[in-house]
């Protein structure tokens, strides 16, 4: 296996690896000096899909996931630090995290690898110290770990305003160009903090000196996820019944793979290569799509779908019309990793 296959079949699972092994940042920037060595790519994978397994399993069982893969002094740190915040009421916020967030892999050094999960919904990232034991069967373990907000990640918490820290998704633009906003700079960040030559350090220099106490940073991270579950709370609202028996009916045309179905409920305006592409998608990642996001606009509803199992990927649905009878309108399919090019034809600039 090349490397550049190998690396195909990593992204593939929603995963992301920097940098590149085309040779050039995820960003749509300047190249790297040199691309991943086999060895890397290979470490790269062991890591990135331990830590994955313990993403799906805190999907549904946080604490249960943090058990199994933590260590002693890991499940301590967590019990104080993040249980500190959420209570055990609140479990279901930090499900809505680990549902989807997208791996990164960061630097390396034998067994020992810095991975983290970010999620452009919630602006927020868990970097990951852990330990991976190659064999026939694989031992893993996470030694430590902190969240750190987006603000924190990107360095630009002194100009981000809290109405903007809590309103991450703007409608005065498509959805795809808001993700976009907040993804293509963060792991544009990342890139540079975590090399996969680098040192496995939970925190490097320059973000310890820019982060939070690990209670500030998960106040804000809070902040967004009960909004959030505020949001999916009007989703779920009888005077949006319509709405939600409409995403249903597309959620069901996009597991069935069927361009004529989408085209039934789509818009005559709806662009057919996207319907192509979108029935092109393994019937993995288009089986399980799910609303992460849900916004009325005076004439329409915006909806965002994920798949838990490759959040990578993600759906902007235009819902036009209103109650009883509102109906579909359009879709955009998104891979995140090309939230910098997406950028660029919308005509901006990713935030420095």
């Amino acid at each position: 296996m090349t490397i550049l296959t190998a690396w195909t079949a990593f992204a593939g699972l929603g995963m992301v690896f920097m940098p590149s092994a085309s040779g050039a940042d995820n960003t749509g920037g300047k190249s790297s000096e040199s691309e991943p060595t086999a060895e890397q790519v290979g470490a790269g994978i062991l890591h990135g899909l331990t830590v994955n397994l313990f993403r799906l399993h805190a999907a549904s069982d946080v604490d249960g996931a943090v058990k199994k893969w933590g260590s002693g002094a890991f499940q301590a740190k967590w019990t104080r630090d993040v249980r500190e915040v959420f209570n055990e009421h609140e479990t279901i916020a930090l499900k809505d995290f680990f549902t989807s967030a997208v791996v990164w892999v960061g630097g390396m050094k034998g067994p020992h690898g810095i991975v983290a999960l970010y999620s452009p919904w919630s602006d927020a990232l868990l970097v990951i110290e852990q330990r991976v034991e190659a064999g026939p069967s694989p031992k893993a373990s996470f030694s430590d770990f902190r969240f750190v907000s987006g603000e924190s990640l990107r360095g630009d918490s002194a100009t981000i305003t809290p109405e903007g820290s809590f309103s991450l998704h703007p409608l005065r633009e498509p959805l795809t160009v808001a993700i976009s906003r907040l993804y293509a700079p963060s792991v544009a960040m990342f890139t540079r903090l975590y090399p996969p030559e680098g040192a496995p350090e939970l925190l490097p220099a320059a973000l310890r000196d820019r982060i939070d106490s690990p209670v500030g940073e998960l106040i804000l991270i809070k902040a967004r996820l009960v909004l959030r579950l505020n949001m999916f709370q009007d989703y779920l609202s009888a005077e949006n019944k319509g709405w939600m028996i409409q995403s249903g009916v597309l959620i069901r045309a996009l597991t069935a793979g069927d361009p004529a179905a989408l085209r039934k409920f789509l818009s005559e305006k709806q662009s057919p290569a996207i319907i192509e592409t979108v029935c092109a998608l393994p019937p993995e990642t288009r089986k399980t799509f799910t609303p992460v996001y849900f916004s009325k606009a005076r004439d329409s509803v915006i909806m965002g779908l994920v798949n838990p199992t490759a959040p990578r990927w993600f759906i902007e649905a235009e819902f036009l019309g209103a109650e009883p009878a509102p109906r579909i309108g359009h879709i955009q399919l998104m891979d995140v990793e090309t939230s910098a090019k997406a950028l660029t034809l919308w005509g901006k600039e990713a935030p420095k």
